[in-house]
């Protein structure tokens, strides 16, 4: 088959090493490895940007402007601004390779206020799949802190998004029934495909892990680790807390990665002196990944939105190590407490409760880290949701041709 893989947005870049990223370049090569041709269509660039070509100049202006706008305004000039580009470039850009690859169908990675994907596989009357990865709408007004005088508008593509495709895949059972439930939509419509994982990712180098324990001085110690994007609703305020209540000798909390947020972390880890234990790395090479995890006796994923199963969760399983995870409906759907992992509230004194359960009985603990890496390697693989997105598309259209 032939595959024209999707992602209208402007800003998400198919080689960034967020979550995102990762899971658009899997799903690519998991339909690659089933033997189909893929040509992915990324508005967002296929190639990490050179941070040397950012205009300062611009971004000055442009915080400028922000400043000196009402913020609801300037979220409102956004919601423009990216309306005008899916519309405007990368509808057309669609339309053009459409015209030139004569694809089966359109795979493509959802995102608020982008139709055009829709759009266009009507005109050319070419099955369409859409990838729902949060509640996007919801999920825009968090993340900007403030409402657009175009939600309702937004409110009204979202509708239009879920009634115009042919498959809609949701990410975990939470968000299927929140869109069912909120634009009268029948659950059967969706196909349910979790966060996954490579094993073909897992890269080991152990004259680098030797580099990383003596770098960071970790010979002799227990470590805690993190690995993600670093963000204030990833929970890590938390986890340091409570990893500071723990207060256990010869034990260091590890966390691996970049984000906004590391500011504020290092000025909480500096408030309750534990700069010597509480040890960043700051971004790491995507490849070095599984080096770090290795070194880690315990892996945490400390909270996570109602709409998410972290794709660290699997990374941490495919290694076999012991997890803290969050106590939510999504995650339960894929963890079960007390089997393959640990998982709580999200607050700091569950948190440590749980952590001390981890430390308290390693053998215990290792054998839900090797029970949960069963899970992962067996059930949730990236080929497997691309077999299943394959099955549901074949199915749908013999069913249209014997109508």
């Amino acid at each position: 088959m032939k595959i024209i893989y999707y992602s209208p947005h402007p800003h998400l870049n198919l080689m960034s090493p967020s979550g995102y990223g990762t899971h658009m370049r899997e799903m690519i090569t998991a339909f690659q490895n089933k033997g189909c041709e893929v040509l992915p269509v990324i508005m967002g660039g296929e190639d990490n940007p050179p941070e040397e070509t950012i205009n300062i100049n611009s971004s000055r202006s442009k915080q400028l402007l922000k400043n000196l706008l009402p913020k609801r305004l300037w979220r409102t000039l956004k919601d423009v601004n990216l309306l005008r580009f899916d519309q405007l470039k990368a509808m057309r850009r669609l339309e053009n390779t459409i015209k030139e690859f004569k694809p089966d169908f359109i795979y493509e990675r959802c995102y608020y206020l982008q139709l055009s994907g829709v759009k266009i596989a009507k005109k050319y009357n070419l099955a369409h799949v859409m990838e729902i990865n949060s509640p996007y709408v919801n999920q825009t007004n968090f993340l900007e802190n403030s409402r657009s005088y175009l939600e309702k508008y937004a409110r009204h593509i979202e509708r239009k998004q879920l009634s115009g495709t042919d498959l809609p895949l949701a990410v975990v059972g939470p968000l299927r029934e929140y869109f069912c439930e909120r634009y009268d939509i029948d659950p059967d419509k969706f196909l349910i495909t979790h966060d996954a994982f490579n094993r073909a990712n897992i890269q080991l180098n152990t004259n680098n892990q030797q580099k990383i324990v003596k770098q960071y001085g970790l010979s002799g110690k227990r470590v805690i680790g993190y690995v993600g994007s670093i963000f204030e609703w990833h929970g890590l305020d938390k986890l340091i807390r409570a990893f500071d209540e723990l207060d256990i000798p010869d034990t260091k909390l590890l966390i691996v990665g970049y984000g906004e947020y590391m500011v504020k972390l290092t000025e909480l880890t500096k408030s309750l002196n534990r700069e010597e234990d509480v040890i960043s790395t700051g971004r790491v090479p995507k490849e070095e990944i599984f080096d770090y995890i290795t070194i880690m006796d315990i892996c945490a994923a400390p909270d996570a939105a109602w709409y998410q199963s972290p794709v660290k969760i699997f990374e941490y399983g495919a290694m076999g190590k012991p997890i803290l995870g969050p106590d939510t409906t999504a995650v339960c759907e894929v963890m079960e407490s007390d089997k393959d992992g640990i998982l709580v509230e999200p607050t700091v004194e569950e948190m440590m409760k749980g952590l001390m359960k981890l430390i308290s009985d390693p053998e215990r603990s290792n054998k839900m880290g090797r029970h949960f890496q069963q899970k992962v390697l067996n059930d949730y693989t990236w080929t497997e949701n691309a077999r299943k997105v394959l099955e549901a598309v074949c199915n749908s259209e013999t069913q249209s041709d014997d109508a």
